[in-house]
């Protein structure tokens, strides 16, 4: 470099110190969109640049750099900023649209589930279940905005005999599944998982709810978030896990040390948990990558009683950032072992409050816990 040159630059004229002679004043123009401000090229110009920028851009840009301050194509860059935005990153779930676009279907068996299933891919579709009891022979793959309802009081029983099978229900990735007003008997699936998120590493977000239900006799793990997929939330309200062994909801698949984690929010209150074998919940976020910000994780308003989950904690909350653990009753739970484990390798925020241990087991905490 042999020279700068530091000349013509425009500010506004609500300064009201003194100015070196390379500042000017003048009326500084905005384009203003919805989420952005570009300055427009300001018309009373005294000095026009002419570096040796400017110069070389002339021969070695198919379109050279603007002699003025500011710039003179705002509306098409408004427009490209827009479309680059609407297309970039992954597409986070954007919820079932209105009524008007809701398919209902009334299912009575197995066949039933999987043509309405198969019919409606890509759909908002509502599955009201009427049968007392679905034998299947195959995993079902949900490409759909999925919700499964029922007005029956009695245990609907589903079976699904493939032990070799990673998954009963696999949730494409960008898609939901919603169980809501369902009293499901599980005993009869003996696949690894009953409900499995995308397997494909397809970086679309998805999202699970279950509402008003009870869960019983599960003996697979009920929920398994796949390596590299992601929910945007996971929904849990005033349901009831009844009997059963293995995990609940494993999300403890992302242990590249890299900050992954497997849902952005994962809230699970006024819920019952009674008699059951195994971990409850266990969520992962691994490595000292201190670039995301997630998950969050509220365990609020629950009763948890006889349970049990051997050598592991019936809560394990690793690396998880953000989390509120208030307001719950354990009874009988791993009295001479773990309830809840918090591990971290980077810093947390966890709130641990107004919870009843009644012949329970203890609380593994750290700095970053809240006991207030």
């Amino acid at each position: 470099i042999s020279r700068i040159h530091f000349q013509g630059n425009v500010i506004s004229p609500t300064l009201k110190q003194p100015l070196p002679s390379t500042f000017y004043k003048a009326a500084l123009l905005l384009k203003k969109s919805s989420t952005i401000e570009i300055p427009r090229t300001t018309p009373s110009i005294k000095n026009k640049i002419n570096d040796s920028t400017k110069l070389v851009s002339n021969q070695r840009l198919s379109t050279p750099l603007s002699d003025v301050p500011g710039i003179t194509y705002v509306d098409s860059l408004i427009s490209q900023i827009t479309k680059i935005t609407n297309q970039a990153g992954v597409k986070n779930y954007q919820g079932a649209s209105s009524d008007k676009n809701q398919f209902r279907v009334t299912c009575k068996t197995a066949n039933d589930v999987i043509l309405a299933i198969n019919k409606f891919e890509q759909k908002n579709l509502t599955i009201n279940l009427s049968g007392d009891s679905f034998e299947f022979d195959s995993p079902i793959n949900i490409n759909c905005n999925l919700t499964i309802t029922s007005n029956s009081s009695s245990p609907i029983r589903f079976s699904f005999n493939k032990s070799a099978s990673a998954y009963f229900l696999l949730l494409k990735a960008g898609n939901s599944l919603s169980i809501k007003n369902s009293r499901l008997d599980l005993e009869g699936i003996k696949s690894k998982a009953f409900i499995t998120t995308d397997t494909s590493e397809n970086p679309n977000h998805s999202w699970f709810s279950l509402i008003n239900s009870k869960i019983e006799n599960t003996n697979s793990i009920f929920f398994n978030a796949a390596l590299s997929s992601v929910c945007d939330s996971i929904i849990v309200r005033n349901c009831l896990f009844n009997e059963g062994t293995a995990t609940l909801f494993n999300l403890q698949e992302e242990k590249d040390n890299k900050g992954y984690y497997n849902v952005e929010k994962f809230i699970l209150e006024g819920s019952i948990f009674n008699n059951r074998k195994g971990t409850l919940i266990s969520v992962l976020r691994s490595g000292k990558d201190e670039s995301t910000l997630g998950p969050r994780f509220s365990f609020v308003n629950n009763q948890i009683k006889d349970c049990t989950s051997n050598s592991t904690s019936l809560l394990e909350l690793r690396g998880v950032q953000f989390t509120q653990v208030n307001n719950n009753t354990f009874t009988n739970c791993n009295e001479t072992g773990t309830l809840i484990e918090y591990v971290d390798w980077v810093r947390a925020w966890h709130s641990l409050k107004n919870n009843s241990l009644i012949k329970s087991g203890n609380i593994k905490t750290n700095q970053y816990v809240n006991l207030n």
